[in-house]
């Protein structure tokens, strides 16, 4: 727009030539600017002076910008700068031929936040321009990331406690200093060490061993920044004292002790670990040790982890015990006290009392007259080198005296007046009679003046002392019997075979008589009648036996000879030796013609045989006499045939 154009001068304003310059290309604000090309047009403009216009005008600075710059990774430091590495930065924008550089000197990074993570955006400031014509160019800071990783956090203040060996790995933390390591700032963060535990690398002994540790965490808002590296510590492991005690044991004198190497105690072995093997010795061991206290050496043993203490025990050698028991006894009332003896047990190596020091004695307070009862053998004294004498009491039993008490005998003959009844007494002590008896016996019998004879009781009861025992004896009340005799009428001397006589016998009391034979199958008794059957001699006895009031009257016995009939062959012989009848008769043998004898027994069996008989078969068989008994014969002859019957061995 013109200025200072007058009325209605026609003048216009011709810009299109119109052209400005600033004074030099540098930015700046209100710069001069020179102007020309601006001219009039117009009817009147021969009437002016176009005066080109003064102007100011501001050069603002170029935009450029940088790649190439690169913000660096970093471990956790709680805040939020960042590392700016600008070495292989580029710009864009720079107008050609300027001279533009970068200048890093106080480039500066910053993260979004100081946590961690991963590319996270960066912040880039204080990157400068420089060069001669970096004035004139606005710099953009570049934009990059990076990652923020976990800080380490350390333990300190955990100590670890040495230990005795215990055959476990397990180690005692003291966690009560503990605290974390480096925190930075005001994080917010706690170390957790409830859980922490510890192990050795291994049971064994050792000094500064590495120990194992975990469990240690923590917590709070920023824990999640760092990384908790569990502690690093050491402690020894010390070895473990194992006492081992030999056994104190006792023995007697003269005894032996062997030791296995299994007679000791033990403390301080783990559970699991074995024991080595040991050396136990004692000078006491041996029989001729005297009485007396002995050590008991324990050596020897070898056993990793451990420190083994030896304690040494105690052999008592003791006196043998030897018992002395006085012997109980038993007296009787009024009777001297009897010696008193002891028996001795537990000797050794053929000891006796002969070997003792001094032998106990007895006694007991009991006198002659000590009622009946138990009283004490006391022993007192007695003692010796070698053995412990251990005295038992005995006991005295004094008892009641034994005094007897019978009955007489008493007898009579049946039918006859009973006799008074008397009790004779027998162990009375120290001139005592039955005057001194509390209660004394009676006596006592069935027996009558008409009582059947036969033997009675006599009884004794009743009687009772306080020093005395009552052994009742009973008497006996013999009834005999009254004595009978036989009147037997003689016999003949001699009958023959079949012929039969007449017996005649009575007794006294007129009891029945009775007949026996001596010779079976020579006669027969019927009656009083005696019929003969065989040859040989006959004896006749009565008898009577009695009755319960009588006794067996003396027998009477009668002889008489049985003669044989010509035609009969002998029924019995007594083969005995003494030249009469000793062999089995056949009379008349001649006129049997050839003659075949077999006698049989009663089993049928046969004990004699002869082709040839001549009446000399003497009761034998075998060379050996044949008992006395009934035997049956055959006799086969060619004269008379076949002849049977049975003849009679009498011995």
């Amino acid at each position: 727009m013109l200025h200072g154009v007058v009325g209605s001068d026609a003048v216009s304003l011709v810009t299109s030539g119109a052209a400005g310059a600033f004074s030099d290309k540098n930015a700046g604000t209100a710069k001069s600017v020179s102007t020309s090309g601006f001219s009039i047009n117009g009817a009147d403009i021969a009437n002016y002076t176009l005066v080109q216009p003064s102007l100011t005008a501001n050069i603002t600075r170029a935009g450029v910008s940088v790649s190439g710059v690169v913000a660096g990774n970093k471990v956790y430091n709680g805040t939020t700068s960042a590392t700016v590495n600008g070495s292989g930065a580029t710009l864009s924008g720079v107008i050609s031929g300027d001279n533009v550089s970068l200048n890093f000197s106080s480039a500066a990074g910053t993260f979004d936040s100081k946590n961690i993570g991963t590319s996270k955006p960066v912040t880039i400031s204080g990157i400068t321009l420089g060069g001669t014509d970096g004035g004139n160019y606005n710099l953009t800071q570049p934009a990059s990331s990076a990652n923020i990783t976990a800080a380490t956090l350390t333990v300190s203040g955990v100590t670890a406690a040495n230990k005795v060996y215990d055959g476990t790995v397990q180690a005692a933390l003291n966690t009560s200093g503990a605290v974390p390591v480096v925190v930075y700032g005001s994080d917010n963060v706690v170390l957790n060490s409830s859980g922490a535990t510890a192990v050795f690398s291994d049971k064994n002994t050792g000094t500064a061993k590495q120990l194992i540790v975990s469990g240690f965490t923590i917590s709070g808002t920023d824990a999640f920044n760092y990384i908790l590296t569990q502690p690093s510590l050491t402690a020894s492991i010390t070895a473990r004292t194992l006492t081992v005690t030999a056994n104190s044991i006792s023995k007697p004198y003269m005894t032996t002790i062997t030791f296995t190497g299994n007679e000791y105690t033990y403390t301080g072995l783990v559970s699991g670990d074995l024991l080595p093997s040991f050396d136990i010795s004692s000078p006491g061991a041996q029989p001729s040790a005297m009485p007396g206290e002995y050590v008991i050496t324990i050596s020897g043993g070898a056993l990793p982890n451990y420190s083994i203490v030896h304690v040494n025990g105690i052999l008592s050698v003791g006196k043998n015990l030897l018992t002395a028991r006085a012997d109980s006894k038993t007296r009787t009332y009024g009777s001297q006290n009897p010696v008193f003896t002891i028996t001795y047990t537990g000797f050794l190596n053929g000891d006796n009392i002969s070997d003792i020091d001094n032998l106990p004695s007895a006694s007991t307070t009991a006198t002659l007259l000590s009622a009946p009862g138990s009283y004490a053998i006391s022993l007192s004294g007695g003692s010796d080198d070698v053995y412990n004498i251990v005295l038992v009491n005995g006991t005295l039993d004094i008892q009641k005296a034994a005094l007897t008490v019978k009955a007489d005998d008493k007898e009579k003959v049946y039918g006859e007046p009973t006799p008074d009844l008397t009790i004779v007494y027998s162990g009375f002590v120290q001139g005592q009679g039955q005057e001194v008896l509390d209660v004394k016996p009676s006596v006592t019998s069935s027996v009558t003046d008409i009582s059947d004879a036969g033997e009675y009781e006599i009884s004794v009861s009743g009687g009772y002392d306080d020093n005395y025992a009552f052994i009742y004896v009973p008497g006996t009340f013999t009834v005999s019997k009254i004595d009978e005799y036989i009147t037997f009428d003689d016999l003949p001397e001699s009958a023959r075979m079949s012929q039969q006589v007449i017996l005649q016998a009575s007794s006294s009391s007129g009891l029945p008589v009775r007949f026996e034979l001596s010779g079976p199958g020579k006669a027969t008794i019927t009656g009083d009648v005696m019929t003969l059957t065989g040859d040989g001699k006959i004896t006749v006895t009565a008898v009577q036996e009695g009755d319960i009031n009588h006794n067996p009257a003396v027998a009477i016995s009668h002889d008489i000879d049985v003669l044989p009939t010509f035609d009969n062959i002998s029924s019995l012989f007594t083969p005995n030796g003494d030249g009469m009848n000793d062999y089995w008769y056949i009379p008349g043998l001649e006129e049997y013609g050839k003659v075949e004898v077999t006698v049989y027994n009663r089993y049928g069996q046969p004990v004699y045989h002869s082709s040839g008989y001549k009446n000399d078969w003497d009761g034998t068989w075998n060379g050996h006499p044949l008992p006395s008994a009934s035997y049956y014969y055959l006799i086969r002859s060619s004269a008379k045939g076949p002849i049977k019957g049975v003849v009679n061995i009498v011995r």
